[in-house]
């Protein structure tokens, strides 16, 4: 196998470049400056507001760092996108929930972020696109593992 077929420098490639694309879209579509990681979290809040969130859920379901996902999360408050509150049932904890504003950015930002993976997807067939996904848990399996 040659350099050029070992994944690990495509995919990276190809996150650097969809985080770009996405966070140009996001700022100049929703009028917020907003990562990436927020509007996936965003979204994922926004989807579960009916369900209690701690940020341990946000790690787990996004394969995020608990430092990262702690840092964006201090930041979306104090753009007031959400809140965080103590849990009645253990005071240790504390429940993440999706403030107006945030509800408001979210179903934008939702809207726009399902819109731009559609468009990354143009010209796969849906064999294509299930075989890319087999392929890509299999290695993500791999580098957990590792």
């Amino acid at each position: 196998m040659t350099k050029d077929m070992l994944p690990g420098r495509m995919i990276r490639n190809i996150n650097a470049i969809l985080t770009r694309k996405m966070e140009a879209m996001l700022q100049s579509e929703c009028g917020a400056k907003v990562s990436d990681v927020n509007g996936y979290i965003l979204g994922y809040l926004y989807d579960h507001q009916n369900q209690t969130i701690y940020q341990k859920d946000i790690e787990d379901t996004l394969g995020l760092t608990k430092g990262t996902v702690s840092k964006v999360l201090d930041t979306m408050e104090k753009h007031s996108y959400i809140r965080r509150l103590s849990d009645s049932a253990d005071g240790r904890y504390r429940k993440i929930v999706i403030s107006k504003d945030g509800k408001e950015l979210a179903a934008s930002v939702k809207a726009k972020i399902d819109e731009f993976e559609i468009k990354t997807m143009q010209g796969l067939s849906e064999e294509e696109l299930i075989c890319l996904n087999k392929c890509l848990s299999v290695i993500k399996k791999n580098l957990e593992s590792c």
